[in-house]
Parts: structure tokens; C-alpha cells; sequence
């Protein structure tokens, strides 16, 4: 099937974080068809991540041509490794897309010290 909506962002990326805090990102789901659909969002598999229900226009289930549909996912981790997950969107065409969601630390860098005896 036509691929009939746009994921904005295309790739979740959580890079700041330390354990024991909730982060949040938001994502937006546009319909980019002339034809009213209606999206879902699947929740991640892990259980560092979580979704919420999305927001649609005016309490819609559909999604009209050009409106779009906002959901916020939620990162809890518990340790400072790198963590990778995806969100599986469906529309009512049968159309699937994958969004990636990840968590990376910027590795530490060390400064070097040099000591002359």
C-alpha cells in the first residue's frame, strides 16, 4: 500500500540522560493524502520506553488531509547504556512504517595528562 502519511521526526534520539529521571519527545503524524485515515501508533517492546495516547484534532479517530496527530514517548532508563527500540505505525490503507527510538550517551572523553619525573 501507498505510504499516505509522514512521520516528523524520522528518528527519536534521547542522548542526554542519567538514570532514575524520565525524559520526554514528542513525534507528529501528518496525513499527507487526499483521503481521511486513521493511524495508530504500537507501543515499543522495551520497557524503557513508553507511549502515550496520541493527540488527535478536535477528538478525531481520523486523520482529514494535511491535520496531523501528536504523541509523546517516554524514556525511563536504568542504567547509562545505549538503548534501541521502534515504534511501529500503522494506517487503515495497511500501510506500516518504522520509527526508530534511541538512546545514546555521547562517550566521555578524556583529557590526557602528561607528568614529567
Amino acid at each position: 500500500p501507498d505510504l499516505v502519511f509522514e512521520v516528523n521526526p524520522k528518528v527519536i534520539v534521547f542522548d542526554r540522560y542519567v538514570t532514575g529521571k524520565a525524559y520526554e519527545s514528542s513525534f507528529e503524524i501528518r496525513n499527507i493524502s487526499k483521503v481521511a485515515h486513521q493511524v495508530r501508533a504500537m507501543p515499543p517492546r522495551t520497557q524503557y520506553f513508553s507511549l502515550s495516547l496520541g493527540q488527535y484534532p478536535k477528538g478525531q479517530s481520523m486523520l482529514a488531509p494535511g491535520l496531523s496527530a501528536q504523541y509523546n514517548i517516554r524514556f525511563i532508563p536504568d542504567s547509562l547504556c545505549s538503548y534501541e527500540d521502534e515504534l511501529l505505525i500503522e494506517c487503515s490503507n495497511g500501510a506500516q512504517l518504522v520509527l526508530p527510538v534511541l538512546a545514546r550517551r555521547e562517550s566521555t572523553k578524556l583529557n590526557s595528562i602528561v607528568a614529567f619525573f
